[in-house]
């Protein structure tokens, strides 16, 4: 579900912006470049999101993109699941670049509002840097925000007012108010709301909950500089410049999170990156409780990851042990990934026949 509420999110997020057009120059104050990242010593540890302990730094770590810090401080400190996205490189990517089209696509004729007939304006290239804050109150219950920059305020609320007969038309009530727009529906059969405001400096934010939004939080939430929200922990901070934050996709997981809790592998904390242009590059690590359990679980995924390697689908998949945690390290070039995807291709392909024989009925 939470998958789902996320593209929801981002679909009301998008459709409000199809007025704004891109604008590639940064206002002054608040984007400036994080400092280098200094990755912890080895026996260091810092709380990840909603507490729990956090893996030393993961290579390769380096200075935070510019703005990477302004949309951070804009989650939600409460967040224990966060996951960033470079949509630029995503774009750029042959491999994702049309599944991303696709995407954005699906999300115009899901909202009833083509944004580019009615607004004259391409969603794909709104975002740049995208960030999104994930909490599980309960098995059923989840709390997400997002941050992303890239659209002006004023158009962007045009926009929604031009979409709104559309929008409700598919079931969504529309409100805006100066600078708060409120959508009121139902996802996966239970009552949604979303709350999305943009700030001066183009960084919109949009909060996604079960209950109602607290429409004049969102407003302070959106215009959070750095030092508030997640960036209010030192710790949290460090972690997350020791995570290389310039890749196509990168995140950070508290495992005592009830969505990793349902996870057949249990651990501490988890971070990492998954960089994506003609291959994939993946750096990760997961925290254990104890080099023993670390030990175990690297032999267990390490057998996994050596089979794939083995079979010609990966240069390197490998899982190694650095004290209490599991460093994970996995590179595929274009064509592997391609060998992957045919056999996948095939096998359903096969399974689909075979199932089709089975329904046939039997003459005499």
């Amino acid at each position: 579900m939470t998958k789902r509420w996320i593209g929801f999110a981002i679909a009301a997020s998008l459709l409000a912006s199809a007025g704004c057009k891109k604008d590639d120059k940064k206002p002054e104050g608040g984007n400036a470049p994080a400092p280098t990242a200094e990755a912890p010593k080895a026996d260091q540890t810092a709380p990840t999101p909603g507490g729990a302990a956090a893996p030393s730094a993961v290579a390769p770590a380096g200075v935070m993109p510019q703005g990477v810090d302004r949309l951070l401080a804009s989650l939600p400190v409460e967040s224990e699941i966060v996951i960033g996205m470079d949509a630029g490189r995503l774009k750029a990517s042959p491999l994702l670049a049309p599944l991303f089209d696709q995407a954005m696509k699906a999300n115009n004729a899901k909202m009833g509002f083509d944004m580019q007939a009615e607004c004259g304006i391409d969603p794909a290239q709104l975002i740049t840097k995208f960030v999104a804050g994930i909490r599980m109150i309960s098995s059923d219950k989840v709390d997400v925000a997002i941050a992303f920059d890239g659209l002006e305020r004023g158009t962007t609320m045009a926009c929604i007012e031009k979409a709104k007969p559309k929008i409700e038309a598919n079931g969504f009530k529309v409100t805006v108010s100066g600078n708060l727009a409120s959508f009121e529906g139902a996802v996966d059969g239970k009552q949604t709301y979303v709350g999305m405001t943009v700030a001066d400096d183009k960084v919109t934010v949009v909060r996604m909950s079960n209950a109602p939004i607290d429409g004049k939080a969102l407003l302070t939430q959106s215009v959070a500089k750095a030092g508030d929200g997640l960036t209010k922990s030192a710790e949290f901070m460090n972690m997350v410049k020791s995570t290389n934050t310039a890749a196509t996709i990168w995140g950070l997981a508290n495992g005592s999170s009830p969505s990793m809790q349902k996870l057949p592998l249990k651990f501490k904390a988890a971070f990492g990156s998954i960089d994506i242009t003609d291959g994939v590059q993946a750096n990760g690590r997961l925290r254990m409780n104890s080099p023993d359990e670390a030990t175990n679980v690297s032999k267990l995924l390490g057998g996994q990851l050596g089979s794939i390697k083995q079979m010609g689908f990966a240069d390197i998949a490998e899982a190694t042990v650095d004290g209490s945690d599991v460093l994970l390290n996995f590179a595929m070039k274009k064509q592997q990934l391609e060998n992957i995807t045919r056999m996948a291709s095939g096998m359903l392909q096969q399974m689909g026949g075979a199932g089709g024989g089975m329904a046939k009925p039997t003459g005499p």
